[in-house]
């Protein structure tokens, strides 16, 4: 587990994760720092993409979100593959994925207002 969990909300002010804001630049794409695009598929599921970082330590993510369920796939700068698979938590009324990366590393990502978002970013990791 990471020492820090970093937490992820989507709101009318934009994608946010941990102090960081990601306003919607347009329909479902958000932007700074980071790119952040959701898209609502008319089955309910959610894909995401996303991307982060620069040269070698730049890591492009897709992920899946059906239910509670999502899985993850990454991708470096310098070629090396990770995938996830995230698990919806709830008790005493807080929510989070508990991530469990390809490579043995966990991860709780807090879900800060309750409603599940795709996490399509290497966090915690």
């Amino acid at each position: 587990t990471s020492p820090a969990d970093p937490s992820v909300y989507l709101d009318a002010a934009g994608y946010h994760v941990g102090a960081t804001t990601l306003p919607e630049v347009r329909g479902g794409a958000f932007a700074a720092g980071a790119v952040v695009l959701l898209a609502r598929l008319p089955t309910g599921a959610v894909e995401a993409a996303g991307s982060l970082g620069a040269g070698s330590a730049h890591v492009v993510g897709r992920c899946s979100m059906r239910g509670g369920a999502e899985r993850c796939q990454f991708r470096t700068g310098g070629g090396a593959e990770l995938s996830a698979d995230d698990t919806l938590m709830s008790a005493r009324g807080r929510t989070w994925w508990q991530r469990h990366y390809s490579d043995g590393g966990t991860t709780r990502i807090d879900i800060a207002d309750g409603v599940p978002v795709p996490v399509p970013l290497l966090l915690g990791h």
